[in-house]
């Protein structure tokens, strides 16, 4: 059989894109009921950049024609999020793989970004108090190298002992506070905690930046790139603070443009919008946005904080003193 043959043979195999960082495999078993799936392979989480969860994944089912009937569930929701759903062969799957590698939650661990500068593995343990956490199922995490070598990265992982403790854990804490930060979590693994302990950040990534940013020049205007997002330094930031939200889940293909038409009416123009670039050069779906007040920044933030932006919900958070660099 020749290579075009095989590559345009029915297959069991879909790719999905769009899902939550934190669904796992009965997410989607969830999405793509009745279906049947394969008994021994059928989900596969693959990775992002340093390990980041991507939100795509390749699932199998028992048949062609079962996988033909998943193309169906194409734009369907999943939560609040589109789930894509496009036809694969299996050397979509193998490229795939040996490219990104897997995502495997068994081991029952969380990620946790966000937290303040200064937080203790107790006060991690403290928020998981109801699961049984202790000071000993957390490990800070510590930038590997640079200007910040060896200074806590605002992430934690925890181990609570098995997935669906893990994943009870996601449920009830994401997005709640620890200080004055809004901790973030999604589900890990031992593979993925060891590979970003030992990912060196890039000394400067790129930004697409509004014209004042322009102007000004990003090095002058910006600190070094931290989780995948730009801090400013405090001397821009010393008296405005207050004035900025951090904004999570723009579209990939978004300009200053589109961020200022989000926030209209606002006093936000592209000028006032810095949307981050990671090391790879390609968008992050993240910006930081200055408002004209504090009140300005609080009034945007209730008011579109998981409004739509395109197909995706835009989270909006307040940029505090630990997201500036001294």
């Amino acid at each position: 059989t020749s290579p075009s043959a095989m590559a345009s043979a029915a297959s069991t195999l879909v790719r999905i894109r769009g899902l939550p960082w934190g669904a796992g495999q009965e997410e989607v078993f969830s999405f793509f009921q009745p279906l049947e799936f394969d008994a021994k392979q059928p989900v596969t989480l693959v990775n992002g950049l340093a390990g980041k969860p991507t939100g795509e994944a390749f699932v199998r089912f028992v048949s062609d024609d079962e996988a033909a009937r998943a193309i169906t569930y194409n734009r369907g929701m999943l939560g609040k999020r589109y789930i894509e759903v496009f036809p694969a062969t299996e050397q979509d799957f193998a490229r795939s793989v040996e490219r990104q590698g897997v995502r495997d939650f068994s081991d029952g661990i969380l990620r946790c970004r966000g937290l303040p500068f200064n937080c203790l593995a107790s006060d991690v343990a403290g928020f998981f108090a109801d699961f049984g956490v202790t000071e000993d199922c957390v490990t800070l995490g510590l930038h590997v190298a640079g200007q910040f070598s060896g200074s806590p990265n605002g992430e934690a992982w925890v181990r609570f002992g098995d997935e669906a403790t893990a994943k009870k854990a996601l449920e009830e804490r994401n997005m709640q506070i620890i200080g004055s930060r809004y901790v973030e979590l999604y589900l890990s693994s031992e593979a993925e905690q060891r590979q970003l302990q030992s990912v060196l950040p890039p000394s400067r990534a790129r930004a697409w930046v509004g014209s004042v940013v322009g102007a000004r020049g990003f090095r002058d205007f910006c600190g070094e790139s931290q989780n995948g997002y730009y801090r400013y330094h405090a001397a821009v930031a010393a008296d405005e603070s207050g004035c900025w939200l951090r904004a999570r889940g723009l579209p990939y293909s978004s300009a200053p443009e589109h961020v200022a038409e989000f926030f209209a009416g606002r006093g936000v123009g592209p000028e006032s919008v810095v949307l981050g670039v990671g090391a790879d050069g390609r968008p992050t779906g993240e910006a930081l946005v200055r408002l004209p007040s504090p009140a300005a920044a609080e009034e945007a933030r209730q008011a579109l904080h998981r409004q739509p932006m395109g197909n995706r919900y835009v989270e909006l958070f307040q940029a505090g003193p630990e997201d500036w660099v001294p």
